[in-house]
């Protein structure tokens, strides 16, 4: 029974080693193509300069009420009760405001970018298939998704070439 199991054991070796032969397997590192391609950069750069002085306005509300608290501290010695009640209320107010603002911009930000870099999964996706028909892979998976493989297997320099 034991040399039925080795057997059959040793047969269902053989085969994979076989099949292995006609398997091909590739990596890409998405998060490199992301870092290094012109394009990406030419897109962050574009909604930098784009976002750029919201978010500087931003900063200003944010510091106009650090301001206000800290004239409230300073002051609140000298003011009324009604008075000190009075700022609390307007810097509240302006906090509250603010987080609506950043909330907002948060979400325009990431819907741009989102829609921007749209466009380039959609290329690294064509390159990836690209490459894969042209030398035969039979899978490519994304690096992230890996936890070893060999360096030969890295088809990331491949992609970039073929999205310039």
């Amino acid at each position: 029974m034991k040399k039925l199991i080795v057997g059959l054991l040793l047969l269902c070796v053989t085969w994979a080693v076989e099949a292995d032969d006609s398997v091909k397997i590739g990596v890409v590192d998405i998060q490199r193509i992301m870092q290094t391609s012109p394009e990406v950069r030419s897109i962050s750069e574009k909604l930098q300069n784009q976002f750029k002085p919201r978010e500087d306005k931003l900063k200003a509300q944010e510091q106009a009420i650090e301001d206000l608290v800290n004239k409230l501290k300073r002051n609140s010695a000298v003011m009324t009760a009604a008075q000190i009640e009075a700022q609390k209320s307007q810097i509240d107010d302006k906090r509250n405001d603010l987080q609506a603002a950043q909330a907002q911009f948060m979400q325009e930000a990431r819907a741009a970018q989102e829609k921007d870099l749209g466009g380039i999964i959609e290329k690294i996706n064509a390159a990836v298939e690209q490459i894969a028909k042209r030398e035969h892979y039979t899978l490519i998976v994304q690096r992230d998704h890996v936890v070893y493989y060999q360096p030969n297997m890295d088809i990331t320099s491949e992609v970039l070439a073929t999205m310039e």
